[in-house]
């Protein structure tokens, strides 16, 4: 569900652990179809890291000591590949060899393990996918060099606290200019003309997916190629390509549908569609109630109601008065709307319900006093209002 309202119809999966992490896997979120009608393709990749991950073993202890590791699996299992006489059946080697054939993706912590591991390819004639980290765009002539495609994550740094003078005087200038540089590492990508997919796997909260990618157009990256990223290169880096990707006759019906451009701010993504089938994010009839209103509860003097926000995520102002703002809790289900806030007047929190006439705005209810009392209150869209 938490991909699906990012507007994602498939993901690849693996065990994000140790050094050969062995086959990755690419299911649709088509859950409800029953899990065997989720599996699009079990063995898409065979990933790996530098990372030991959570294995028992003391060794590799370092990152020198991963690279040895790896070099040295790659020359045993080259030496059990070209064997005649085998003295021993080893079914990890053969597991690597047989691994061999599907794209390497490699999982980086940083651009110079970019390049660490792209010595290890070339060393032993594989081409990785890149998993990078975010700051690759420190180096771009590096990445263009390895002639390799990339995965790249938004998890962009979020905005030092620098409340503390003394906390403030221990950020180091570097991290300070990544914190600012960091949007523009996909389109440093696009720019040097590197194939790169998009991923959401390093974000705590998939929500800010669009967030980010939309940071990231804003500092270079172009909506064509953001879109080409989420779509057609991560299919054809998988070897998917002739069933997602694209909307033509054959192909999976995957597709999303909003209220305007995808990376533009506001807008709303309706229907997820995950291989034929429907899922409802957001309501198409949904009215939208934004404005301001002139506002009358019955017992109380006639003020002004603002309505501000996005579609579905509406934020009200009750305005009693021209210098005088309370918070009001909006709440919109069809053309039923709930209005919430607290009055210094009443001394608590009055209730309202109505309806919402779709063509006119015009609202009107019954309501709860804090008293308890009931009580009849109207609105309707007035001319322009200067707080």
């Amino acid at each position: 569900e938490e991909y699906r309202a990012c507007g994602f119809g498939t993901v690849m999966m693996f065990a994000k652990d140790g050094i050969a992490r062995g086959t990755a896997g690419v299911v649709t979120l088509n859950a409800d179809d029953g899990e065997n009608k989720s599996m699009l393709k079990d063995k898409v990749a065979a990933c790996y890291s530098f990372d030991k991950g959570s294995s028992s073993q003391q060794y590799p202890g370092s990152l020198m000591g991963a690279i040895a590791l790896l070099r040295q699996t790659y020359y045993d299992a080259d030496w059990y590949r070209t064997a005649k006489n085998k003295t021993e059946y080893n079914l990890t080697l053969g597991a690597w060899n047989n691994n061999q054939s599907l794209p390497s993706i490699f999982e980086t912590s940083d651009k110079w393990n970019v390049l660490r591991a792209d010595k290890v390819g070339d060393e032993f004639k594989v081409q990785y996918i890149f998993k990078g980290s975010g700051n690759e765009y420190q180096r771009m002539d590096e990445m263009k060099a390895t002639n390799g495609s990339f995965i790249l994550p938004l998890n962009f740094p979020v905005p030092y606290d620098l409340e503390d003078p003394y906390d403030a005087e221990m950020i180091d200038y570097a991290d300070l200019k990544h914190w600012e540089l960091a949007p523009l590492n996909p389109g440093a990508f696009e720019k040097y003309g590197i194939k790169f997919a998009l991923t959401a796997s390093d974000l705590k909260d998939k929500k800010e997916f669009f967030t980010r990618l939309r940071k990231a157009i804003l500092y270079g990256l172009s909506p064509k190629a953001a879109l080409k990223a989420l779509t057609v290169t991560p299919a054809e880096m998988l070897g998917i390509q002739n069933d997602v990707g694209t909307l033509k006759v054959g192909m999976l019906a995957n597709f999303v549908i909003t209220s305007g451009d995808i990376f533009t701010e506001g807008t709303l993504m309706y229907e997820n569609w995950v291989r034929g089938r429907r899922y409802i994010l957001n309501d198409y009839n949904a009215v939208d109630i934004r404005g301001t209103y002139d506002f009358n509860i019955a017992s109380l003097a006639p003020a002004k109601l603002k309505i501000e926000g996005d579609m579905g995520k509406f934020k009200g102002t009750y305005l009693p008065t021209d210098t005088s703002k309370i918070p009001a809790n909006i709440s919109i289900n069809g053309t039923l709307i709930t209005i919430s806030f607290v009055s210094k007047l009443k001394e608590g929190t009055i209730r309202l319900s109505g309806n919402v006439n779709p063509e006119s705005k015009f609202m009107n209810g019954r309501g709860q006093m804090p008293d308890g009392s009931w009580v009849d209150w109207m609105a309707s869209q007035s001319a322009a209002f200067d707080e």
